[in-house]
Order: structure tokens, then sequence, then C-alpha cells
């Protein structure tokens, strides 16, 4: 029984993040045309996917060798899961 309320918490609590997220996010899409797609990715998008890893349990860790590029670069992302990131 409590696997499926756990279960439960997490499909209702990721479909309130996810509501309220794309909520915010026509919201200030709307509100501020020219820098809105900038907030809406990198604030609120953010504060959505935190939410939702915090809601699974799941810790994220980023691994790096030396200093961030000062110059342009390439990033490639490599998971060994079905769970993407939103």
């Amino acid at each position: 029984m409590a696997g499926v309320l756990r279960s439960l918490y997490v499909v209702g609590g990721g479909q309130l993040i996810f509501g309220a997220a794309a909520l915010a996010m026509g919201a200030v899409r709307v509100a501020r045309p020219a820098r809105g797609r900038r907030i809406s990715q990198e604030v609120i998008g953010g504060w959505a996917g935190e939410a939702i890893l915090g809601l699974l349990q799941i810790k994220l860790v980023v691994h790096r060798d030396g200093d961030w590029p000062t110059g342009p670069c390439f990033y490639m992302s490599n998971h060994s899961s079905a769970l993407d990131l939103p």
C-alpha cells in the first residue's frame, strides 16, 4: 500500500509542478516577449527540473575536469537510464 501511495504522490506532484511551470512560462512569454523565452527556460525550467528531481529523490551530480571553458565549446550529455530530465 505504501508503494501505491508513493506513486500517487509522485504522479500528482509531478503533474502539479509541470502544470504550474507551464502556466508560469506562458505568462512570462506573454508579459515579456523580448526576454520571456530566456526567463522561461533558465529560471522557471530550472526550478521545475529541480523540483521534479527532488520529488523523485534523485541527486544530480555533475562531473568535470578542469576549469569551465572561456570560449565556444560543445556540450554533449550521456545517460544510462530511461529518465530524461525535463
